[in-house]
């Protein structure tokens, strides 16, 4: 009979190759890895790993079945989650993920508050890629995604709830070449180095002008950077040109240490939602969180 237990031991197998290295991932001896494996086997009658002194390899079979295990796995995850979100638990665990252009808006503000309000709750909070950030929602490694969803439009299997329009702007440094032009096109910028706190999607707009303007196979953006103080010495060191939202340099702004270019382009702005796997329920204690954060949201400049 195959039980939970037996997938839970294979995947380990599949992602240590070793059965020792699986073993001391779960916190089990040797031999009873060995012998959840060789149950396994035995059950299916099919022999799943290849053994040598090297590790083990996964036989064409094991692979074959490899992700409708883990299917099963997250589903029995899902149930375990449902029935702690029933019991409406007072503690618990909240995973979120953030954009990096947004990260300095959680750590900074809504986190602090949510910790004030709800002591027992244990949260982590992470950045990533989009593509990472992707793979945690639907592996079930965080319970919400906050980030401009421009890089999430067309992906299968999230849903988006809008919270904000963020202003985004192009600043420069006080004596970069277009500091003082007008009504700037986005194929002017073509020839300096763009730098953001993220990766953009390759279908964003803003990528589409620049790249096609610059008809080079150079990286866009050139430097990427969560870190916002960084991005800002690196634009007053050279003729870069930073895109960012505009709430994080206001200050610097008005003090002129940065120069806001004059670009009108639909595309300066970013979508702020919230970011969930389809049909999965929210915890009470990632609605409180989403809350908190709408609060401040709603206090600050933009649509």
């Amino acid at each position: 009979m195959i039980t939970l237990k037996h997938l839970h031991h294979l995947r380990a197998i599949i992602q240590h190759r070793t059965i020792l290295g699986a073993a001391e991932a779960l916190h089990l001896t040797q031999s009873a890895m060995t012998r959840s494996l060789l149950a396994l086997e035995d059950s299916l009658g099919v022999k799943l790993f290849d053994r040598a002194k090297s590790g083990m390899t996964p036989t064409a079979f094991c692979l074959q079945i490899a992700e409708s295990c883990e299917d099963v796995l997250l589903k029995m995850d899902d149930i375990q989650r449902e029935a702690d979100i029933y019991r409406n638990l007072d503690g618990g665990k909240l995973h979120i993920a953030v954009g990096r252009a947004i990260g300095g808006l959680i750590a900074r503000n809504t986190l602090p508050e949510f910790v004030a309000r709800y002591p027992k709750v244990s949260v982590t909070v992470s950045e990533g890629t989009p593509d990472d950030l992707v793979f945690r929602i639907k592996n079930r490694e965080v319970d919400l995604l906050l980030a401009g969803s421009g890089s999430y439009m067309d992906i299968e299997g999230i849903n988006h709830q809008h919270l904000k329009d963020i202003p985004l702007a192009v600043m420069t440094s006080a004596d970069h070449p277009l500091s003082q032009q007008k009504n700037i096109q986005l194929e002017q910028l073509a020839d300096y180095p763009l730098i953001a706190p993220t990766t953009l999607s390759q279908s964003h707009p803003l990528l589409t002008v620049i790249a096609q303007a610059r008809n080079k196979h150079e990286p866009i953006p050139a430097v990427i950077c969560s870190d916002f103080p960084t991005l800002k010495a690196i634009v007053l060191q050279n003729h870069s040109w930073l895109l960012a939202p505009e709430l994080y340099f206001t200050q610097e702004i008005a003090q002129g240490q940065l120069c806001k270019l004059d670009v009108n382009n639909a595309g300066l702005v970013s979508t702020l939602s919230v970011i969930e796997l389809q049909g999965r329920s929210r915890s009470p204690a990632a609605q409180a969180f989403i809350e908190i954060f709408e609060e401040y949201v709603a206090s600050i400049g933009g649509g």
